[in-house]
């Protein structure tokens, strides 16, 4: 995943780097921010194989807190059942 700051939004971009089956397989992330100011930000996925699934966007304010979980649900092919 390839992370970039376009003004109050951080975007990470999913990309495949080998495809040793053809699955979409769903994964857990752990992320550390770094060397940004303690502000309010938007964190954009733009997922190679979401296409019309809602997309994951959600706002970290590292003024009130420095850690935070968001949990997103796939339901549907290529995601869930």
């Amino acid at each position: 995943m390839t992370p970039t700051l376009s003004g109050d939004t951080i975007i990470i971009t999913e990309k495949e780097s080998t495809s040793l089956c053809s699955c979409c397989c769903l994964f857990d992330i752990e992320m550390t921010v770094s060397g940004v100011e303690n502000q309010s930000y938007i964190i954009k996925f733009v997922e190679d194989y979401a296409e019309d699934l809602q997309q994951i966007l959600f706002q970290a304010d590292l003024n009130n807190s420095s850690t935070g979980e968001y949990n997103v649900v796939r339901i549907r092919y290529p995601w869930g059942q």
